[in-house]
């Protein structure tokens, strides 16, 4: 950064990065750096490129992955993450994933991936708008290309899940979440270099919090100014501040707000049994399974017959109240310890909702094996009718055995079973 044009200050820079190179030994390659000027007269600009042998960039560049330039960032330049985003779907959907591993997926690289380029600035709207429609589609259908297809609504996905979502990051609140964070730096962190630039060239004594953006700043610092009404009126701007420390995730929960918890919570939340039947089991108890009688209301299937008996096949008739599937729950229970006569899932889930509140082992071992059930069931439902196999004689087994090592994966219950006999202790 050249305060004045002339050589010699050219020169001392020059001398500047020699005294590093001698000092740690790395060296300068001419050919891997470049010159990005800003307002610098031609004939300036010539004579600090012949004395540093530099040549001269032009914005937009990247830099560690993300594209930086003067004017506001444009749905373009976001091209590269979008096709990173896809590039990474289209490696995903040649392997057979459940809908547990897609969600997995998306909140462990989708979205470190999207919030990596959060942190150094807001995305525009569009952007978002078109990643989370690529991931909403790559959940439901395993495919990049864009589908309506959705069993439950994107924004009830970023619920918390006591409000009955799945947790996953709202891009929207977490982009202004994350300009928070530079909205702070510039309130509290006056020792960082960008800090004291952006209070002497523009701010100039002026608290940020109060400060008015002139049309000729920077687009980043007026989406900073812009986000300011936004964040500063939640509750936890004012605790920042004082304690003198900001966490992303704390402003992000605040945006978000306080979500009306549903009363099911205590059956999916902390519940041990395999990710694909905690979320078959969460699809449940949300009234989403797509079951012949939902079908039929669209048009996508004629035969609405249950496939385990002659019944028309509904939620609350697929579980429990089918007598083959009632026999199976039946006996699970009384495997837990549970001695009852079941009935359809909308008195079998109010049941659940009592019990699970209660404290000890055998609650969570009532959890897995509802999950577990749940999802040995409607996978058998599926196999009979798309590979026309006959119910498995097995399947009580194949159930209490998927529950028995679930168990022996946490320290707490791994003591109440007995793997040599598959039978609680």
């Amino acid at each position: 950064m050249f305060t004045r044009g002339d050589e010699t200050s050219v020169k001392l820079l020059m001398g500047e990065f020699q005294k590093f190179s001698d000092s740690t030994g790395l060296k300068v390659n001419p050919s891997k750096c470049k010159l990005y000027f800003g307002g610098v007269p031609t004939p300036e600009q010539k004579m600090i490129i012949t004395s540093t042998c530099f040549d001269a960039g032009t914005l937009p560049f990247k830099y560690l992955g993300v594209p930086l330039s003067s004017r506001k960032l444009t749905v373009h330049q976001c091209r590269p993450l979008i096709d990173k985003i896809v590039a990474k779907i289209r490696h995903w959907t040649a392997k057979l994933l459940s809908y547990a591993g897609r969600y997995q997926l998306i909140r462990s690289v989708l979205f470190a991936v999207t919030t990596y380029w959060m942190q150094v600035f807001p995305l525009p709207k569009k952007v978002i708008k078109q990643i989370e429609t690529i991931c909403r589609s790559f959940l439901w259908s395993g495919k990049d290309e864009i589908s309506r297809k959705a069993l439950v609504a994107w924004e009830r996905i970023c619920e918390p899940k006591i409000a009955g979502g799945l947790n996953v990051i709202s891009l929207i609140e977490w982009n202004q979440a994350t300009i928070g964070k530079l909205l702070w730096n510039l309130q509290s962190k006056a020792d960082k270099l960008w800090v004291k630039w952006i209070n002497a060239y523009y701010l100039k004594g002026q608290d940020i919090m109060t400060w008015q953006a002139p049309q000729s700043c920077s687009w980043i610092l007026k989406r900073i100014v812009n986000c300011r009404d936004v964040v500063a009126q939640t509750q936890y701007w004012e605790e920042s501040i004082q304690k003198g420390k900001y966490k992303t995730s704390t402003m992000y929960k605040n945006l978000r707000g306080e979500k009306e918890q549903v009363e099911w919570k205590r059956i999916f939340f902390n519940n041990y049994a395999r990710p694909r039947a905690t979320f078959i089991l969460w699809l449940t108890l949300m009234g989403r399974l797509p079951t012949k009688d939902r079908l039929a209301r669209i048009g996508v299937v004629t035969d609405g017959v249950c496939s385990f008996c002659n019944h028309a096949e509904s939620l609350e008739h697929i579980f429990f109240e089918c007598n083959t599937t009632q026999l199976i729950w039946k006996e699970i229970l009384s495997w837990v310890g549970f001695h009852r006569s079941p009935a359809k899932w909308s008195v079998e889930k109010t049941w659940l909702i009592q019990e699970t509140k209660k404290k000890g082992w055998r609650r969570h071992i009532l959890k897995i094996a509802a999950a577990e059930t749940i999802y040995a069931i409607w996978r058998e439902r599926n196999e009979m009718i798309f590979s026309q196999k006959c119910i498995d004689p097995c399947l009580k087994d194949i159930i209490i055995y998927s529950i028995v090592m679930r168990c022996t994966l946490r320290r707490k219950l791994n003591i109440h079973v007995n793997v040599t006999t598959l039978c609680l202790e």
